[in-house]
């Protein structure tokens, strides 16, 4: 009777860790397939646009944009939990914020060339 209970605390012990690694690692809040954070110790590129441009809209409040009047270089946005992007959309960074980069985000292209971009939030600087 008392290996029935070992085995028993086992197999829920195996399932909770099973869980938590599922958790982590394809459910976690915010995650996003091929994105990479800065460290604490690395300082990313600011940006001096006034003007974007969405590319390509992602997810409700990610995309990839590029500067209004330019078409270099590519940044992956991303905004606020309350932002809806959508292709073609045009976003102004207020007067006093500017983007910065926050990470990396890495995705494959319609030509199925791998591409690494800047990963970047309008923030206050």
């Amino acid at each position: 009777m008392k290996s029935f209970f070992i085995f028993i605390a086992g197999m829920i012990t195996m399932l909770v860790i099973v869980f938590g690694i599922y958790n982590n690692l394809y459910m976690d809040e915010g995650h996003i397939p091929g994105l990479t954070y800065l460290s604490e110790q690395q300082t990313g590129d600011v940006f001096n646009y006034k003007n974007i441009e969405v590319l390509q809209a992602h997810s409700q409040n990610t995309a990839l944009v590029w500067p209004k009047d330019k078409y270099e270089p590519v940044m992956f946005l991303i905004g606020k939990e309350t932002d809806a992007f959508y292709d073609r959309q045009i976003i102004n960074v207020p007067n006093g914020y500017k983007l910065i980069q926050v990470g990396t985000y890495r995705y494959t292209n319609r030509e199925k060339i791998e591409k690494t971009v800047p990963a970047v939030a309008i923030l206050k600087k």
